[in-house]
């Protein structure tokens, strides 16, 4: 089963890259391709965090908690490579994507 949910994930994922839509969610995906949602996923899921963080020329501050479920440290490790003006502060020990304790 869990490798169908997976399955079923990575299509409806792969249409809204591609900038569509996409109908028939089920229940356990709703909360991230519900109707209302699917815009706002297509305008930011064109962007390249690295190539746009690249383009800056000021200074970037990235925090990053060791908990985080959305942005991995391999992920904010990379945008700090992007940049050089960046400075990276990683001793987010426990700390989540808003910054508290746990989850």
């Amino acid at each position: 089963m869990r490798h169908y949910q997976e399955h079923v994930f990575v299509m409806k994922l792969t249409k809204v890259k591609q900038g569509q839509t996409v109908d028939n969610v089920p229940n356990y995906l709703m909360s991230l391709f519900r109707p209302s949602v699917q815009p706002y996923m297509i305008s930011w899921l064109k962007y390249d965090p690295q190539k746009e963080i690249a383009q800056l020329n000021k200074p970037i501050l990235l925090v990053q908690g060791e908990t985080d479920l959305q942005v991995t440290v391999e992920d904010v490790n990379k945008l700090a490579k992007a940049n050089c003006l960046t400075y990276q502060f990683d001793n987010g020990v426990g700390f989540n994507y808003v910054l508290s304790y746990g989850l």
